[in-house]
This record gives C-alpha cells, sequence and structure tokens, in this order.
C-alpha cells in the first residue's frame, strides 16, 4: 500500500524507526530532549530525505509512485543523426519505460544503453520491434527509425514529488539500516 505522507508526518515515522521516539503512550508523559546542542530533528530530516532520494532512484519499482508524463513532453527530431531526443523534466529520478507511436512495448533506457553503439549500423540498428533509447543528462535519444506520425504514447518516470510529500510503499520503512540511526 502506498504511504502519501507529509514531511512532519515522515519524520514522525522516522524517529520511531530509529528508536528516538520514545515507545510510550503518548499520554504517559515520557520525552526525550538531547542537551548538547545537536539538533536531532534537522538531522533526522537531512537523513531522512537523503534515504528516500535513494530510494526513488534504487528501489524495486512496485514500491514507488509511477507517473506517465507523455502528455507534457515533446518529441524533437534531431536530423543530422537520424534520431529523436526527449527533454525530460527535473524532478524525474527514473525513467521506468518508453513507448512511441508503433513500438510493441516500453523500452526501459539502462537496458538499451548496451545497444545503443550498433544504432549506426543500419543492419543492426533497432526499429519497433526492438527500439533503442538512451538516457543522457536528462534527455531521451531514441536511436531507432520512427514513422512519419510517430509520437509518445507513454513515460513512465519515477519522480521527486514537487508537493514536498514523500510517497512511497509501506514496505520501504522496513529498509532504514543502522547506517541511518547514527546521530
Amino acid at each position: 500500500m502506498l504511504l502519501r505522507l507529509t514531511p512532519a508526518e515522515m519524520l514522525k515515522q522516522w524517529r520511531l524507526m530509529t528508536l528516538l521516539e520514545p515507545l510510550a503512550p503518548a499520554d504517559s508523559g515520557a520525552a526525550m530532549e538531547r542537551t548538547d546542542a545537536v539538533d536531532a530533528d534537522g538531522i533526522c530530516t537531512a537523513k531522512m530525505r537523503a534515504w528516500y532520494l535513494r530510494q526513488l532512484d534504487t528501489a524495486p519499482v512496485g514500491l514507488l509512485e509511477v507517473s506517465d508524463i507523455s502528455s507534457s513532453l515533446t518529441l524533437h527530431c534531431l536530423a543530422e543523426e537520424d534520431a529523436y531526443s526527449i527533454s525530460l523534466p527535473r524532478e524525474v529520478r527514473r525513467v521506468v519505460g518508453v513507448r512511441l507511436t508503433g513500438w510493441r512495448e516500453p523500452v526501459v533506457p539502462a537496458e538499451a544503453a548496451e545497444r545503443a553503439d550498433c544504432s549506426s549500423n543500419p543492419y543492426l540498428r533497432g526499429g519497433d520491434c526492438r527500439p533503442i533509447v538512451t538516457l543522457r543528462d536528462r534527455t531521451l535519444h531514441i536511436l531507432s527509425p520512427l514513422c512519419d506520425e510517430a509520437g509518445i504514447e507513454e513515460v513512465s518516470v519515477v519522480m521527486e514529488p514537487s508537493d514536498g510529500m514523500y510517497v512511497f510503499d509501506e514496505l520501504l520503512l522496513g529498509s532504514i539500516t543502522s547506517e541511518d540511526l547514527k546521530l
């Protein structure tokens, strides 16, 4: 189940998972306080954000929110290279799949990167059945010939939420490691 937490709610979860929150009932009056001038919440917030960005980059896709941003993108023709490009917004952390008009299924750029060097050979070049897409500097490069009416059908991505929310499957809370616990 996907959780959608505000920064304050995520900080509360983080403190519980790292044992910085007392495990006593809320009405018991138990409190924890540091007197060594360390801003525990500030440190927790920085570690929590680093953990979340790492999850967006590396966690299994099924545990994250995936968005289709195809309607906000434009396909640019690079005539001199017989290729196409799509510029991605800054919030995109990872591309999960790309599919253009006429392609049978979405392509994951990371898997296609190894085949990019074959794209200059007309006999090895990918087509609509085995398209080649690479990702460099927030730009998708489509290295396969396209039909004249080609368009973007799907670009599925993992994005950093622009509203500051933390969106992920609750199973990821179990991935907080001992490195994340140190203040």
